[in-house]
């Protein structure tokens, strides 16, 4: 039994933390700063392609809005996993970039703001 309460806290915590990554741990300031961030970095990198959001019109008909991609990485974990990798081997038609850390840290914050119910303005 004490085995499977340490595998319990274990997730839980994970779990947490996973969570506090996304948004207000930082303070709720430096959230939406972050966020911001991550929307400067988009409008420069991103949105020459791609749009914000479902029903807005994408530069390239071909690439699918950010919001998709909110939605469907919806742990902040893996979004930044899967940026990450688009920076690094490139995608489809996408060049690989070099951003820093802290520029994939807030793309992901303004890619999660982006999300269906996340209450955070996207674009």
């Amino acid at each position: 039994m004490p085995h499977r309460a340490l595998v319990a806290a274990t997730f839980a915590a994970l779990a947490a933390g996973c969570a506090s990554q996304a948004g207000p741990h930082r303070g709720e300031a430096a959230y939406r700063d972050l966020v911001n961030r991550g929307r400067a970095y988009a409008g420069d990198v991103c949105l020459s392609c791609h749009a914000p959001r479902e029903g807005q019109v994408s530069p390239d008909p071909a690439a699918p809005p950010l919001e998709r991609f909110a939605n469907l990485y919806d742990a902040p974990y893996s979004l930044q996993a899967k940026l990450t990798e688009i920076a690094e081997t490139g995608h489809y038609r996408m060049p690989p970039t070099q951003p820093h850390a802290d520029e994939v840290e807030a793309l992901a914050a303004y890619i999660g703001s982006l999300r269906r119910g996340a209450g955070q303005p996207g674009a």
